[in-house]
């Protein structure tokens, strides 16, 4: 596995886990909701800011016990329109604000920017930015929940676990988190209530 390969399973819109972290021995991606552990990979830097936590989580999961599921065959995913975006997949800084989602009022104090309603951002077709949350294609997938024996998860953090080589589903009851073992690794996914 490489980083690249790690990089589905991070937040982009959260710096401090936009891009795969090492700790020690293992290199790790996550996005809250899903955490990934693989042995170490060079080329990836120790982050500060990581989650500490996420070592503890991955390996406790690591050593669960239950039923265990292979992965299912998914259905496709049922997509809606991208809400960062409005569909455009692409966008520009707000014009009126920089993209700081503030704006100085005459009395010299900051307001929301009404332009871009806080975002920074302006949905439009021919912007220069590539949206990084549908990935330019203005479609993002349907929060379904998928069973896996009494665990619930959402197709959206279950599908690319499921895509991962050898993965097979370990879930010890509906309100843990489920660990994950695949070829060359562990992880995490949180289910749904």
């Amino acid at each position: 596995m490489t980083a690249t390969d790690l990089i589905k399973f991070c937040d982009p819109a959260r710096p401090h886990i936009a891009q795969p972290f090492t700790i020690g021995e293992y290199t790790y991606a996550t996005n809250g909701r899903v955490a990934v552990r693989v042995p170490k990979i060079e080329e990836v830097p120790e982050n500060p800011k990581a989650p500490k936590t996420i070592p503890r989580l991955v390996e406790n999961a690591a050593a669960f016990n239950g039923e265990t599921f292979p992965m299912p065959l998914l259905p496709p995913p049922d997509l809606e329109t991208c809400k960062h975006c409005e569909g455009f997949g692409r966008f520009n800084t707000c014009p009126q604000c920089d993209g700081s989602g503030d704006v100085e009022c005459n009395l010299g104090h900051y307001h929301k920017c009404e332009l871009c309603d806080g975002d920074g951002i302006r949905a439009d077709i021919g912007g220069t930015n590539q949206c990084e949350y549908c990935d330019g294609l203005g479609k993002v997938e349907k929060h379904t929940r998928i069973n896996l024996g009494a665990c619930s998860f959402s197709g959206v953090y279950l599908r690319p676990l499921a895509q991962l080589p050898g993965a097979i589903a370990i879930c010890p009851n509906y309100t843990n988190p489920a660990a994950v073992t695949f070829d060359g690794g562990h992880a995490i996914i949180m289910p749904m209530r």
